[in-house]
C-alpha cells in the first residue's frame, strides 16, 4: 500500500471533512431556509432529504480522502483508532486540527452561499443556528442529551470497528458509506435534531495504520453506480 506524507494525509482530511460538511449543512440549509412555516409542511423532502443528503455527504467525503488519509473526517474516529488500533498518536492532534479547519471553512461557505436566504428567513440571525449545530431537545434534562450522544457515538464506532476488522467479512461497496450515514441519522438524532458533523465518520477496509482504503466496487456490467454492498 502506498505511503503518503503527513502533509498529504492532513490535506485529505481537510478536504474530505470540507466536502462532508459542505454537502451536509447545505442540504439542511435548503430545507430549513425555504420553509413557509405552514403546519405540517414538508420542504424539499424534509427530514428524509436531510438524511439521504448527509449519507451522500459521508460517501463523497470518504471517497475524497479515503485512499490517502483513511478518511476519519471526525475526531471521535481518529481517537478511537489511536486507542483501539495502531493509528499513530502523533498524528491525532494534526488530524483533528485539519478536520476542524475543513468543517469551519465548509460552514462558512454554506453561510456565504445561502446569505440572501438567511436574511430573508432570519433577518436577525437568531433562530437558524441549527443549520450548523445542534441543541438539546430537553435542555432541562442534560442527562438525556448525554445519553443520546453516547449511544449514537457508541453505535457509530462499534460499526466502524466491526466492518473494518480484518477478521470480519469485508465489504467493498460504496453503499456502506451512504447507508451508514443514513442509518446514523434515523434512530439516534431525536434528542438534538441531527447529530451533527462531529460524529459523521468513515466505513471501509481497515489497514494497520488506521482508517480506510477504498477499493473498486464490483458491480454488474452496464451499471455505473454501485448500489448494493457485496461481501468480499
Amino acid at each position: 500500500m502506498q505511503k503518503y506524507s503527513l502533509r498529504a494525509e492532513l490535506a485529505a482530511e481537510f478536504l474530505g471533512t470540507l466536502i462532508l460538511i459542505l454537502l451536509g449543512n447545505g442540504v439542511v440549509a435548503m430545507v430549513v431556509l425555504f420553509a413557509k412555516g405552514t403546519p405540517g409542511e414538508v420542504v424539499h423532502g424534509g427530514f428524509t432529504n436531510i438524511t439521504i443528503g448527509w449519507g451522500l455527504a459521508v460517501t463523497m467525503g470518504c471517497y475524497a480522502a479515503g485512499r490517502i488519509s483513511g478518511a476519519h473526517l471526525n475526531p471521535a474516529v481518529t481517537i478511537a483508532f489511536a486507542i483501539f488500533r495502531d493509528f499513530s498518536w502523533r498524528k491525532v492532534a494534526p488530524y483533528i486540527l485539519a478536520q476542524v479547519a475543513g468543517a469551519f471553512l465548509a460552514a462558512a461557505l454554506v453561510f456565504w452561499n445561502y446569505l440572501p436566504a438567511f436574511h430573508a428567513a432570519d433577518p436577525h440571525l437568531d433562530h437558524t443556528a441549527g443549520i450548523f449545530t445542534t441543541f438539546p431537545a430537553f435542555p432541562e434534562v442534560p442527562s438525556a442529551g448525554l445519553l443520546d450522544q453516547t449511544i449514537g457515538t457508541a453505535i457509530l464506532l462499534f460499526m466502524v470497528m466491526a466492518l473494518t476488522d480484518a477478521r470480519n467479512q469485508r465489504f467493498r461497496s460504496a453503499a456502506l458509506y451512504g447507508g451508514r450515514g443514513v442509518q446514523e441519522q434515523r434512530p439516534h438524532g431525536w434528542e438534538h435534531g441531527l447529530l451533527g458533523a462531529d460524529r459523521r465518520a468513515d466505513l471501509g477496509r481497515y489497514r494497520r495504520r488506521g482508517g480506510i482504503r477504498l477499493g473498486p466496487a464490483p458491480v454488474p456490467a452496464g451499471i455505473k453506480i454501485p448500489t448494493v454492498a457485496r461481501a468480499g
